[in-house]
Order: structure tokens, then C-alpha cells, then sequence
């Protein structure tokens, strides 16, 4: 788990580092690297908190990958049931509105108004 992403230094700018190595062959879980540790080249000072953690060596994760994960959810949860409503148009407010356009359509065809 890499917890320090960079570090002071001084040295000319021609100097400048573009990477530190650290040995971690013989390192176990739960041990850390400090800034201490880093190897610096020549004429190049760390200025950075000799304590401070770079990086700390962790026990893997267990990684799954997307399908097994979905594979295991599927055989365990079932989706729900999707179940529609459909509106109910009441059957004398359908027929009373068909009554009031014949009724305007049979009095425009005859020439009345209503007032």
C-alpha cells in the first residue's frame, strides 16, 4: 500500500531524480519502508520527514471478477416481479362524454347554437 507518492529533495536541477529503487526481496507482510530507507545519488539531499511511511507491503485482496460476483448474487436473489397498473376509465364518464360530443356534432350539422 503505497502511502508517500513523492518526496523533498535538494540537489541542482539538473540533478533531480527521476526515481528512487528500493530492495524489497526480503520483506514481509506488515513491513514498511520509511523515507530513511530511500537511496538518494550523490549530491542529492531528501529533505522530506525521515519517518514518514513511502510504503507499507499488505496481504493481497481477494479480487473477484464482475461475473462471478453477479453469478453468486443471481443463485442467492431472485428479481422482483414487476407488476403494471392499468387505469380504469369509469364506464359512465366514457359513454357521458361520448353523448355531450354527438350531441355538439348533431347541432353544428343543424345549424344551432348553444347559449
Amino acid at each position: 500500500e503505497q502511502i508517500l507518492w513523492e518526496v523533498d529533495v535538494e540537489c541542482l536541477p539538473t540533478q533531480i531524480p527521476e526515481k528512487l529503487e528500493v530492495e524489497v526481496t526480503n520483506m514481509k507482510i506488515g513491513d514498511s519502508v520509511h523515507v530513511r530507507d530511500l537511496v538518494a545519488p550523490a549530491d542529492v539531499v531528501i529533505k522530506h520527514d525521515a519517518e514518514a511511511i513511502v510504503f507499507s507491503l499488505v496481504a493481497p485482496h481477494k479480487e473477484e471478477l464482475p461475473g462471478e460476483a453477479a453469478a453468486e448474487a443471481g443463485a442467492e436473489a431472485t428479481e422482483p416481479e414487476v407488476i403494471k397498473k392499468e387505469k380504469k376509465i369509469e364506464e359512465g364518464a366514457e359513454e357521458e362524454g361520448k353523448g355531450e360530443a354527438k350531441a355538439k356534432g348533431d347541432a353544428k350539422a343543424k345549424g344551432e347554437t348553444k347559449a
